[in-house]
Parts: C-alpha cells; structure tokens; sequence
C-alpha cells in the first residue's frame, strides 16, 4: 500500500496542505512548529480512524474552524484506493472510503497497514502498564479482525460493568451477563496477545543484534495473571484466600461452604446448620441473598440458582442469629491504620448495612469490644496491604466477633462518618494514595471521645411500590439516607424517624404481633410502650404471650379473620403504629398482607426487635421533649482541616 497524495484542511495546525508523495521515501523538513508532526498524524488518522496522540477530537480542528478535513489517495496492486474523513464540531466523525461511506469504523481498520515511529514511543519503557497494552492493540488489530472485534467488545462490557459499579445496581443478572462477555473475549485478547510476543520475539533479537553489533539476546515477556488463573475466577471474590488471611492473623468468622448443586447444599448445611446466609457467587447490594432456616427453603432457593446460573456456585454461610453487626471505616498508609469511625448497626444481623440504622459512637458496645475491633482493623488493613480507605463489617455476639466481609474501599458509610467526626476521610485516602503518610495530616487521635451521638437511618421507597414487602432483610432496598445529631442516642434516632416523615405518635394504640422465637423478647418492649400510656393490641398468640408477661392488651383477629380485624382498624386510622416480626423467608402470607396494609395507609411498622427497641427509646425521647427537640446543625460539629505536614 502507497500514499500517492495526502490532502490536509483545518488538521491541527494546518491550515491546507496539498502533498505529492514519492513511491519510495518522503522527507518532511521546516522549523519547529510547522506541522511536520501534524502530518505524519494525519496519515495515522486515515489509517485508524483516530489520532495517534490522545487527543479530543474538538482539538483536531483548526481554531475558529468548524470543520476539518483528510483525504489520502492510495495505491495497492492495480487498484486505487480514496480515503476521505470529515470532523465537524458536536457532529459525528464520516469516514468513506471510494465515497462510500462506513457503516462501522472498525471496518477500516486493517486496511492500511502503518507503523508509526515517533519520540512518543520512548513511553513504551518509560509508562505504564497501559501504554504497552495499547502498542499490542494497534499491532495486532490490523492483521486480525477477530482480536479487534473481541477488543471492542470487551472495553463496551467493562465500561458497562463499571457503571453498574459506579451507580451501585443491584441488577445480579446485568453483572452475570456482562461478566461472562468479559471472560470470551478476554480470553481471545490474552491468547493472541502471547502468541504476538512469542513470535515477534526472534525478530526482535535479530534486529537488535544488527544495531546493536553484538550476538547478546534479550527477552520480551508478556506478563498477564491470565497464565496461572482463569479471568472467571478473577472476576469472583476469591473467600478462601480472604479465610487464610484471618487464619493468620487469628480472627472469627462464621463458617461457610460453597455448593453448585442441591446435594453439595445439603452437605454444606449438615456440617455448618441452619441458618444459613445463603448468596450467589457475584453480589452486589446484596441481590439475591437470602436466610434460609430450613431444608425446604434452601431446596427451593438452590433449584432456582441452579436453573438460573448453573456455572456458578453457591455460597453458604453461617447466619448469626442474634447478633449485633458493626462497620469500622479505616484509612490505612501501609504502616499505619487511622481508624475513621465505629458504627453500631440498630438493627441485628441479617439486615443489609445500607438498610440498618447505625450509630457512631457505639451505643451498647463496652470499651473492650471497640477496642478489640480497633485491634482488628488495623491488623486486617495492614495484612491486605490497603493504601487508602478500607471498610470492615462484623458480627457481634457475646464476647466473640466475628469478621464478615473486608473491602478494601471506599463504603457507603464514608460521607456519615466523615460528617459525624469531622474527619475529610475521602480527602484523607486521596493524599494517602498520592504517597503521603497518615502521619504527614495532622489528624486528630482516632480515640477521641465524640461529645454527641449521630445516627444513620435508611430512607425507603415503600409508598412508591404498592405490594413491596416491607421486611428487611440481606438483600439493599433503601434509596436514600438521613442523619440525626443530639447529645444522646434515643434523640438522635428520634430526630432520623422525624425526617423521613415517619412520626413519633404521642398516644393512641400500638399493635404488635410477632413471630414465636420474639414473643419472649417483646416483653420488655411492650412494657415501655405501656408505660408511655398507648393502649395495646395484639393477635391472639402475641397477646398470650403479653398477658403472660402482665402486659395488658387487646386481642384482635389477624387480617385474613372475619371482620372487624386489625385491617379494618388500619382502614379506619385507629392504629398508631406497629410492629410485626415474620419467621423465616417472606411469604404471601397474612404478616404480608398486614404490613402491605400499614404502608397503605401511612401507619409506621417496624419488622424488626432491635429497631422496635429504638423506636421505643426514640417515643420516650419525644416524650421528655414536649416542646420539641433541640436543633444541631451539621456546622456546629467540630471540623478539621487537613494539612499536609512534612
């Protein structure tokens, strides 16, 4: 292939060039500045439809232009080849080729084959990682139209996977799908990617030889992880490596199994129990996970992921009933841990961190417990190397904690706690992983006691879907969030409940009712809400239990009963608000019909223990507040400013 002639109009600093080339060798000569550069890229341009410096393509065009222009005129064998691309500003770029124009622009590549040799080249030993793989790209995609097509195709699904990333989807299957486009043709690019540099090598020694004059030989090495492990099994969390990080470094964590089938399940929960926190292998916002509390439901559940993903395992973990969760946000120089903030959830475990209310400082947790999970963060954050932020959820039960989860990022509890402390953690991690040290910040201690009490509550969408299911649970349902500051922690959540509108009722009648395993642990619940003065009412098997503890209460037939009911009682404005427990997986059942009923009429239900707890505490706050809460703006709270000391 022969340039013949080379037409240039508003191309960078060109403003027209008319240029006869010579079959043989072109020489282009001026001062500096000329355009000589300019040139050269406008016949890579023609040939790869894009600059070979990374330019906008606005730059392109000449200044005060609104439109440039490149035609080259080729020779091949006996034919002639007219080449013509036209970039408008805001307009989309026309190539054409024998004034056809092209439908896809990857249908040029390749057929005008061109190397390009510039001072730019010297970043191939000098930059990154990136440069390199790009140098690879533009060898390989002009010989083989395969690896181009996989290559497109493969930067379109991460850059898709990356915005579900970015926008926090919980769509599983989105990532399923995307997921598995990434592993064929990444596959493909890794391959010809090898077999590139196998095969160029011995022309490179050859040629280096000649220059060089000596007989020495070099190597060129493509280095990919690739070569050890399927890209499959990079893009899923590898948990057996995490499980001997915390071997290592001596820390608990619930047991768990994985299962690609209903009979590896069951031999999973014979030797773990139930219940089980059972999970796809790729989760996000918790799609997908549910508590399975016998056979029956984890039959069901593994039929249904089987069917839907039989190339992907199952994971099985230990559900820790009872247990309190926690986050401890942390930025971590490789030396040293600052520990950001330690978040007790309100709610107990099982519930998704972005659906728990939490607390920052701790409201229940003894002094050993924080101090135990400090301990554990910075061991945890050291041993992963982390440079930046990393964000450690965990399982309180008794004395024991156990780890659940480590990432090695930025969480969503990052804004709440930088707001709560005053700390810029964000701004903290940016500083860090430009390579300062923790030490270099002037950080306030990371033990300091707080003077307040903030809470984080979720906002959710209930009365923007009828029919929802109310109940909490591991899978993220909310869309928002609000903060509540004051000097204790009954009015902090009181001040959450208030914002997003829920209302802190002063009288009136609360209606429980509860699943078996909460009828003892309702009691004292019941109790407070009595002394607060609000009458109670209750189905048949909760009240059996109320009047057993000395609750007085009201029986009221349960929803699907004759009328009147506790629906008729909703209907009618006569509830003031309710709580309402369910056992094992949401069903369809009466407690759905109940809860559904609530949202429908605009009476707060609380589906958990611990949240109905503090949304006791939370009355009684408003109760001892009968002229309203004290304001506590975010602007009052103590802000540090970082400083880079060195």
């Amino acid at each position: 292939m022969i340039l013949n002639k080379l037409s240039v109009l508003n191309y960078k600093n060109i403003r027209q060039a008319e240029i006869a080339c010579s079959s043989k060798m072109n020489c282009f000569f001026g001062r500096n500045g000329m355009g000589k550069t300019n040139l050269l890229d406008a016949v890579y341009y023609l040939s790869f439809c894009k600059s070979h410096v990374h330019t906008a393509e606005s730059q392109l065009i000449h200044r005060d232009e609104a439109l440039c222009v490149l035609q080259g005129e080729y020779a091949y064998e006996d034919r002639t080849e007219a080449i013509l691309c036209s970039i408008g500003r805001g307009q989309r770029k026309l190539f054409k080729r024998n004034q056809k124009a092209y439908q896809k622009l990857s249908e040029h590549i390749g057929l005008l084959p061109l190397v390009m040799v510039s001072p730019f080249d010297s970043e191939l030993i000098r930059g990154g990682s990136d440069e390199r793989r790009r140098w690879l790209d533009v060898i390989i995609s002009q010989y083989d139209k395969t690896y181009m097509h996989a290559l497109i195709h493969y930067n379109k699904a991460l850059m898709q996977r990356n915005r579900l990333l970015r926008d926090q989807s919980r769509d599983q299957s989105l990532y399923e799908v995307l997921e598995m486009q990434l592993v064929q043709h990444g596959e493909v690019i890794f391959q010809k990617r090898a077999r590139l540099v196998d095969v160029f090598l011995p022309f490179f020694n050859e040629y280096y030889q000649i220059i060089c004059q000596s007989s020495e030989h070099v190597g060129l090495q493509y280095i990919s992880q690739l070569r050890s492990v399927h890209l499959e099994e990079k893009l899923a969390e590898d948990r057996e490596r995490f499980a001997a990080v915390l071997d290592r470094i001596g820390a608990a964590y619930p047991d768990a199994g994985m299962a690609s089938s209903l009979d590896e399940a069951r031999t999973v929960a014979r030797r773990i129990g139930f219940p089980l926190l059972v999970r796809p292998s790729y989760v996000l916002g918790g799609r997908g996970m549910v508590i399975s509390y016998d056979a029956a439901s984890l039959s069901d559940y593994m039929d249904q992921a089987v069917r839907i993903s039989p190339e992907h395992p199952v994971y099985l973990d230990r559900f820790l009933e009872d247990a309190c969760e926690c986050d401890v946000d942390a930025l971590c120089d490789g030396q040293e841990v600052y520990i950001g903030g330690v978040l007790e959830h309100i709610e107990e475990a099982g519930i998704h961190s972005g659906d728990s209310a939490s607390c920052i400082p701790p409201f229940s947790f003894s002094d050993r417990v924080v101090g135990r999970l400090r301990d554990l963060t910075r061991t945890l954050a050291l041993e992963l190397g982390v440079r930046g932020l990393i964000n450690v959820q965990y399982a309180v039960k008794g004395d024991t904690i156990h780890v659940i989860e480590a990432n090695p990022r930025a969480s969503r509890t990052v804004p709440f706690v930088s707001k709560a402390t005053g700390v810029p953690l964000a701004k903290c991690a940016a500083l860090v992983m430009a390579g300062w040290k923790i030490a270099d910040l002037g950080l306030p201690p990371d033990d300091r006691r707080l003077k307040h009490f903030c809470v984080k509550e979720a906002v959710m969408p209930w009365g923007r879907f009828p029919g929802a299911d109310i109940v909490l649970g591991p899978e993220m349902k909310s869309t928002g969030e609000v903060m509540g500051i004051a000097d204790t922690y009954p009015e902090a959540f009181a001040k959450t409940q208030i914002a997003i509108a829920y209302g802190l009722p002063r009288s009136g009648t609360a209606f429980i009712s509860v699943c078996d395993r909460d009828k003892r642990h309702i009691l004292p619940i019941a109790r407070a809400i009595q002394r607060l003065g609000f009458r109670i009412a209750a189905t048949e098997g909760t009240a059996r239990a109320l009047r057993g503890g000395n609750v007085a209460c009201e029986t009221v037939r349960k929803i699907s009963e004759a009328h009147p009911n506790i629906g008729d009682a909703l209907a009618a404005g006569e509830v003031s608000f309710m709580v309402n427990t369910p056992f094992g997986r949401t069903t369809r059942s009466d407690g759905y019909a109940l809860r559904t009923e609530a949202v429908k009429h605009g009476v707060t239900c609380v589906t958990a223990l611990s949240g109905a707890s503090a949304f006791v505490a939370a009355l009684e706050a408003a109760a001892d507040a009968p002229d309203g809460f004290s304001i506590r703006a975010l602007q009052d709270l103590e802000v540090y400013d970082v400083t880079v000391r060195r």
